[in-house]
């Protein structure tokens, strides 16, 4: 059963099995506010540009239980382990095995695929894509994005992805589309 990772932007209280913190949505910034708030919680540090690269790497020094970092930006990538690794797509969802292949170079606890889905077909093939790569025991986690992404996002019809990304407020998933 995957689990459940909530994206979140600011520290409040949240309940899921993962908070994703972006920090290129938030307006501030303070390591002390973040080094408090992670106490008792399992959270995943995103890195995306344009982030300050120097204050994402005093945030990775803080006790976070993952580091995502898309495959483009991969020069800003602390020492700091587990990491997952991603690749996001936002005008299609391409072949997705090659994209696995080459992503599975660079040696990360999960990967992860985040494409724009054309039609329920390109969501469909996400599963099926995630389903199999399970099976062959590679911690993945496929999801889509667009008007066609819920069947990506949800925990019945995709069983085998290792974690089911939601967003805790609207301005994210509108951040997100633009």
């Amino acid at each position: 059963m995957p689990k459940r990772c909530l994206v979140v932007n600011r520290l409040d209280a949240y309940d899921a099995d993962f908070l994703e913190l972006r920090i290129d949505l938030m307006e501030k910034v303070d390591p002390r506010s973040v080094q408090k708030w992670l106490e008792g919680k399992t959270v995943i540090l995103t890195y995306r540009s344009p982030v300050d690269a120097s204050l994402f790497q005093e945030l990775a020094l803080l006790d976070f239980a993952y580091i995502d970092i898309d495959i483009r930006d991969l020069s800003n990538l602390p020492p700091k382990l587990p990491l997952i690794l991603s690749y996001h797509n936002f005008h299609s969802t391409p072949d997705l095995d090659p994209l696995l292949a080459e992503m599975r170079t660079i040696p990360a606890a999960v990967y992860k695929i985040a494409s724009w889905a054309e039609s329920l077909d390109d969501s469909f093939r996400m599963i099926e894509f995630v389903t199999q790569k399970s099976q062959d025991n590679i911690c993945i986690t496929g999801l889509t994005m667009g008007p066609f992404m819920g069947p990506t996002r949800s925990f019945t019809s995709n069983p085998d992805t290792w974690c089911i990304y939601e967003f805790a407020s609207p301005e994210l998933v509108m951040n997100r589309l633009t």
